[in-house]
């Protein structure tokens, strides 16, 4: 199967929607104040203190047929210490994840971790993978072949546990996948389950950090369908883009939204500096009381095809209108997204609006606090995306301090715009860190 990558990372990445969660809601007041250096009104960043966790397995190596063996994990967790690890509930056959190893499924599963407001991040460290149950295809139904005791699978460490890096923050979903599939486990009757550590880490492991690698997989949309076409990036398909997603790890872009099947959908890329893969966009629905979040899935070759015509599910996520994490708003906004990747380098969004809220202008950069209260701004119109290659389009600096060790606010200062381009924002002003 295809591998999709992200530039921090060799193994692939698959990007989950958890549902209702601890997410859900609005806790105001969250990025300690503003700083200013105009008149303008920084944003307020409205988030929950829980942070989210998904772990996603995808399996895949052939069709299902007599033999395929299906792996049951019950006992799902991250982990630091003996004391220091989630979910803290024995899960139980209810909520058992069941990864076909030979067929391309998708399973994910979720749950919080409470976070205390105004904290800035926490990272995981250790994955246990264990093993509850093998079932095998035969006669068309899944057999047990292996009933238990759980099987811990050997890792990298001193308790068996493989390496992690997933570095959560409150209000926001991270996400980790996990390969698993018929080159790494099997069972037979001879020598009951058999695990290639060496296989599993060679298709998992970052050549960055050396492990599991998380990434941030909730995305905040801003609806640009009002600018000119001119100054919207194109998708694959050759739509101009009426939403642009950002997570401070990811970048999307999608179109038009269309009925399709009682549906509303709409093309969708996923970017980044080495891949682009597009899928589809679906709207939020409303359920009586509860509002489900818009989702994204992203689509790839199914590599059984020899046609390369039929498509599979590969990456599912979902996203939220930057209006539902974001108040205060006023004419202008500007708020820097912080990255898994990296604790000094920023996405940052400028955006424009008018009196009915519409979105006006919007471009995209990266703020670096690199310095001790002084960083390097980097802007580029919308037009751009997704070229990885592209050049600034205005440069300036940021102003910070730090609060709990983090930024969380400051005051931008853009000194540079490049050739003719026109900057239709303030020179001066302030951002929000959306924390």
């Amino acid at each position: 199967m295809k591998k999709w990558l992200i530039a921090f990372t060799a193994g692939a990445v698959v990007i989950g929607c958890g549902g209702g969660s601890g997410l859900d809601g609005i806790n105001n007041g969250n990025n300690g104040g503003g700083g200013g250096g105009t008149d303008r009104t920084i944003p307020t960043v409205n988030l929950k203190p829980n942070a989210q966790v998904q772990i996603l397995y995808l399996s895949g190596q052939g069709r299902r047929a007599p033999g395929s063996q299906i792996a049951v994990m019950n006992n799902i967790r991250i982990f630091n210490s003996p004391t220091d690890y989630w979910p803290k509930d024995l899960q139980g056959s209810g909520s058992a994840i069941r990864v076909q190893l030979d067929g391309y499924t998708l399973n994910h599963f979720v749950f919080d971790v409470p976070m205390s407001v105004g904290s800035a991040s926490k990272t995981y460290t250790q994955f246990p993978l264990e093993i509850a149950q093998m079932d095998e295809e035969q006669g068309g139904q899944p057999v047990t072949v292996y009933s238990g005791p759980p099987f811990l699978v050997a890792g990298d460490s001193a308790n068996n546990f493989f390496k992690l890096n997933m570095q959560l923050f409150p209000g926001r979903q991270t996400s980790v996948q996990v390969l698993l599939n018929d080159a790494m486990l099997t069972w037979d009757a001879t020598n009951g389950i058999a695990f290639d550590a060496a296989q599993f880490k060679a298709e998992n492991y970052s050549q960055v950090t050396g492990a599991l690698t998380g990434f941030l997989s909730d995305m905040i949309a801003f609806d640009v369908s009002s600018l000119p076409a001119a100054q919207r990036p194109l998708l694959q398909n050759g739509e101009r883009a009426e939403m642009v997603h950002f997570s401070g790890d990811l970048i999307g872009i999608s179109g038009h939204f269309f009925t399709v099947s009682g549906r509303e959908e709409a093309a969708y890329d996923n970017l980044s500096p080495i891949v682009i893969d597009s899928g589809i966009m679906t709207k939020p629905v409303t359920l009586g009381a509860n509002k489900a979040p818009g989702i994204f899935t992203v689509m790839e070759p199914d590599p059984r095809d020899p046609f390369g015509t039929e498509k599979i599910n590969a990456i599912q996520g979902f996203y939220r209108a930057y209006t539902e994490v974001l108040s205060n708003l006023s004419e202008f906004g500007a708020v820097a997204i912080p990255s898994t990747r990296s604790t000094t380098s920023h996405q940052f969004v400028m955006f424009n609006r008018n009196s009915n809220g519409t979105i006006t202008a919007c471009w995209q950069g990266v703020a670096d606090f690199t310095g001790g209260t002084k960083g390097v701004l980097r802007l580029y119109s919308l037009e751009q995306l997704p070229d990885a290659g592209a050049q600034p389009r205005a440069t300036g600096e940021v102003f910070y301090t730090k609060s709990s060790g983090v930024v969380r606010s400051g005051t931008f200062s853009v000194s540079n715009v490049v050739g003719n381009a026109t900057f239709p924002f303030p020179r001066t002003g302030g951002f929000v860190v959306f924390r």
